[in-house]
């Protein structure tokens, strides 16, 4: 009960799939405070939209360059909300940053994810397993460190 009182802003990283899908996975029982989607590809056509605007009371769609992929538009989001975070944010916020698709058919629920998120500070949808292969036992995708580590030990076999 506690988790669903948090406070979810979500970043979309958007080219061309239908963002329906964001609201079927959070459902109607968080509070979502705001949602920014950043079209990459030029679309002005965003399926899903208009359920967006019902699920949370801001919705804002930034057009940006079709650079650097997902990281850079989760980068960008970071660097214009930097100083905002501390000031406007409560310490029951999180942010969620997705990709417009759901490539990924088994996700952890929303309730698992922003519980993860509110205990170690970092959720992931993808279960173990995932197919990066650099998940830990506990779920969570391995550091740089450990993917740096797990490069060199690749290299290293063959």
């Amino acid at each position: 009960e506690e988790i669903k009182t948090v406070d979810i802003s979500i970043v979309v990283s958007y080219c061309d799939k239908s963002l329906s899908w964001i609201v079927e996975y959070i459902g109607k029982d968080f509070s979502v405070k705001d949602i920014a989607i950043y079209s990459k590809c030029g679309n002005s056509d965003i399926e899903g939209l208009q359920q967006l605007k019902e699920l949370a009371p801001i919705v804002d769609v930034i057009t940006l360059p079709n650079v650097g992929r997902c990281d850079h538009t989760f980068a960008y989001w970071i660097k214009e909300h930097y100083k905002s975070i501390d000031q406007e944010m409560n310490g029951n916020d999180i942010v969620m940053f997705l990709k417009d698709n759901m490539r990924y058919r088994d996700t952890y629920g929303i309730d698992h994810v922003l519980t993860q998120a509110s205990n170690s500070g970092f959720g992931c949808l993808i279960p173990i397993g995932c197919p990066c292969d650099q998940c830990r036992e506990d779920g969570l995708h391995a550091t740089n460190q450990q993917r740096r580590d797990l490069i060199l030990r690749t290299k290293k076999k063959t």
